[in-house]
């Protein structure tokens, strides 16, 4: 019944209970962009008449297209986790893209020796350091990875939002701001499972909304930010920029009357 009613979600600016698209928006952009070229390359330079390997690529694509497609055909839009057993499958697949490239090809470009394996080798090495420092540089806020087509995690809450980029999980960063900045209360519209007073204290005041506003700072979890605000129910703060962002995920404001 949740799978063919649905679940209200946010994407690109609306809600509804599902779009039929919507995994592929969620790929597309919390993806790293050199593995979406790997996996471009890996179709490309795939020839099955040809290829020894058909049986192995088909084994592991078989799986993959299967769950992308039970996915498109969910109405249940609640996070790219849903693609999560796909990845290993893909990655595994795109190894064999490497079997194309070797590092003698790379030193008889280097030696002035020009052949196309060696320019694919470079591009090859190049886009695997891109993926790495993409990874790394997001720690420790790795749940709100998104790619640079977007201009990164910044700009993911205008895309997708829940578990894509906001599970709760940067209530304890909050913590340390609200101690960090000596703010004696914090009014606080969360989502996720944490228990902001557990980490708050009397600091905290809990918060929806369509409460009527008060002056005062604000937390808003990116989740509600997005599904308030394409109800209007926050578009009193539409022209307050936030102060700061916490781990990509909460929005502090400073609201003054």
């Amino acid at each position: 019944q949740h799978a063919t009613g649905g679940h209200t979600s946010f994407l690109l600016g609306q809600l509804s209970n599902g779009w039929w698209y919507y995994y592929i928006i969620a790929f597309l952009v919390k993806t790293p962009i050199p593995a979406i070229v790997f996996i471009f390359s890996s179709f490309v330079f795939w020839k099955p008449k040809k290829d020894k390997d058909n049986i192995a690529k088909m084994v592991l694509l078989i799986p993959v297209f299967v769950l992308f497609g039970f996915a498109l055909s969910t109405r249940i839009n609640l996070g790219i986790r849903y693609l999560l057993p796909i990845f290993p499958l893909l990655y595994v697949f795109l190894s064999f893209l490497a079997e194309r490239f070797s590092f003698k090809d790379i030193r008889n470009l280097a030696k002035n020796k020009f052949s196309f394996a060696g320019i694919f080798g470079v591009i090859f090495i190049v886009l695997i350091s891109w993926h790495l420092v993409s990874s790394l540089r997001i720690y420790p806020s790795y749940l709100a990875y998104f790619n640079e087509a977007i201009g990164g995690p910044q700009n993911g809450m205008r895309y997708v939002t829940d578990s894509n980029l906001d599970w709760g999980q940067d209530v304890k960063r909050l913590k340390t701001y609200v101690e960090k900045h000596n703010i004696d209360k914090m009014i606080v519209d969360y989502f996720g499972k944490g228990n902001p007073k557990y980490y708050l204290g009397d600091k905290y005041i809990e918060w929806s909304a369509n409460k009527k506003q008060e002056p005062g700072w604000y937390a808003i979890s990116a989740t509600y930010f997005q599904q308030a605000n394409a109800y209007g129910d926050y578009q009193w703060l539409k022209n307050v920029k936030p102060y700061t962002t916490i781990g990509y995920s909460i929005l502090i404001f400073k609201y003054q009357i």
